[in-house]
């Protein structure tokens, strides 16, 4: 199922310098289907980016914004959400007082891109959940603040959000949690931790909905969700001796699937109806969690809650990978502007609904788009200030559809050199692919259905996505492995 990462000439950018041939790859997360990948790699910045432009900030009259009728309305849409008494967040922002008590710092992340962290650019794929911040409301919030935060009538001002309810969804069909509470001490690096759930399951199930509650919001930064049917997690746990088992990115044993994930003022959405994620009987749920240290010493034990199917599945979620394979990823010491590019021809008609961009601490930018066959672009997201500690799943508000033919097409740009504040090493060394925290990895996982698949109507997806194949690759590529 190779693939030539030759590309038409309407296609290839000027600087392009190299060609090779690779055999199609599946990376190391949450790995169900594998097609062919066309790899191009140069160290020079992509020239096939599409710019969007913005309109740029139209100032108000000087002192006319105020708190209670302009800025309090973006602050409750965009910020609250997360920044709510007893949040994850370091502070509050539901009252004038603390907006205006954390001016300077509000000031600050709203110039540097880093609040609120979402990180898909501004017309590259539309997205449930977007809390971003237009231009005009960056600017309306800069121009309050450098004016002195006047309040304005308190009459003006609206009902702040409530704190969301423990289930959003409702009360979860199932609940399942770590096994046992998990210290992180009061300081040091983060920890990336990977707990074992045994589902324990006499039959196999389908999933419409999944939502997951930290048990400790001041320590956990993010989780993502496994599905294990093969003893690794488990192995690797007894290993390890003690609760969970330490993995920063891939977990390095296949897996079966993805089932969900959490971050600060993510929103679980369900599946259409008819669509399900699929658990197998007897699978355990990896739960990898991101925690970050307090100061002081702190317990978590969060849990994942589970909404079955209650209608019929006629289609299965499936993950398909757009990646950079392991012998290729090699990121020069010192080098701050090293691309690469992967690409994958869909072989039948899909729709993906969701995706989860992947990359680790060296990574810059990366995005991510289709040529459908008629030749025309089709954004799928970018993002040009790559975070590993923001990732996120990324849900599609219209689902989009990818006719048999079409190429996905992946380009990432990462900075291993001094420069870099994330860089975890100095000073630089050659990164190459792997799992650890020094590693880099280069994924854009797409979750997706197949359209001629029918269950109810004894209708299969054709063999090219069946995870047998996934399962082989897998084992031939994830670990890097020749």
């Amino acid at each position: 199922m190779g693939a030539s990462c030759r590309m038409p000439n309407y296609l290839r950018p000027t600087w392009f310098m190299t060609a090779r041939r690779w055999i199609a790859a599946a990376l190391a997360i949450l790995l169900t289907a594998a097609l062919g990948i066309a790899l191009l790699k140069h160290k020079t910045r992509s020239s096939t980016k599409r710019q969007v432009e913005t309109t740029g900030y139209r100032p108000w009259k000087k002192r006319k914004l105020e708190f209670n009728k302009q800025i309090a309305p973006i602050v409750y849409s965009n910020c609250a959400k997360c920044h709510y008494p007893g949040s994850a967040a370091p502070f509050a922002l539901t009252s004038y007082r603390e907006v205006r008590n954390h001016a300077r710092a509000i000031a600050r992340v709203l110039d540097r891109g880093l609040m609120p962290p979402w990180k898909p650019e501004r017309g590259f794929g539309e997205f449930l959940g977007n809390n971003s911040l237009a231009d005009q409301e960056k600017g309306m919030i800069k121009q309050w603040l450098a004016e002195g935060c006047r309040e304005g009538n308190p009459s003006k001002r609206p009902v702040p959000p409530k704190p969301p309810p423990q289930w959003p969804l409702g009360e979860p069909d199932d609940i399942l949690r770590m096994s046992e509470r998990f210290k992180i001490p009061a300081d040091g690096n983060d920890i990336y931790r990977c707990f074992v759930i045994p589902t324990n399951y006499a039959e196999d199930r389908y999933v419409q909905a999944v939502d997951i509650v930290p048990g400790n919001p001041r320590v956990v930064h993010h989780i993502i969700n496994y599905v294990d049917t093969s003893g690794g997690g488990r192995a690797r746990e007894l290993a390890e001796g003690g609760s969970g088992f330490s993995a920063f990115g891939a977990l390095g044993f296949p897996i079966v699937g993805g089932l969900g994930g959490w971050a600060p003022g993510s929103t679980p959405y369900p599946l259409n109806d008819g669509v399900g994620y699929f658990l197998p009987k007897g699978a355990d749920i990896i739960m990898q969690v991101h925690y970050h240290p307090t100061g002081k010493e702190e317990t978590d034990q969060s849990r994942v809650g589970l909404y079955f199917c209650n209608q019929p599945v006629d289609k299965r979620l499936r993950i398909m990978p757009v990646a950079v394979p392991p012998k290729v990823l090699r990121i020069p010491a010192g080098e701050s502007n090293c691309v690469f590019w992967a690409e994958q021809q869909i072989p039948g008609d899909i729709t993906v609904l969701r995706i989860l961009p992947h990359m680790h601490l060296v990574g810059r930018e990366i995005a991510g788009s289709a040529i459908l066959p008629n030749g025309s672009f089709v954004p799928i997201v970018q993002i040009n200030n790559w975070d590993f500690r923001w990732q996120n799943f990324y849900t599609f508000k219209t689902p989009l559809h990818l006719p048999a033919g079409s190429r996905v097409r992946l380009e990432a740009r990462f900075d291993n050199s001094s420069g870099n504040p994330r860089n975890p090493n100095n000073p630089p060394k050659l990164v190459k692919f792997g799992v650890g925290t020094n590693d880099e990895m280069c994924v854009l996982w797409l979750f997706y259905t197949v359209d001629s698949e029918m269950l109810t109507l004894n209708a299969p997806a054709p063999s090219n996505y069946l995870d047998s194949w996934t399962n082989f690759v897998w084992g031939k590529l994830s670990a890097g492995r020749k």
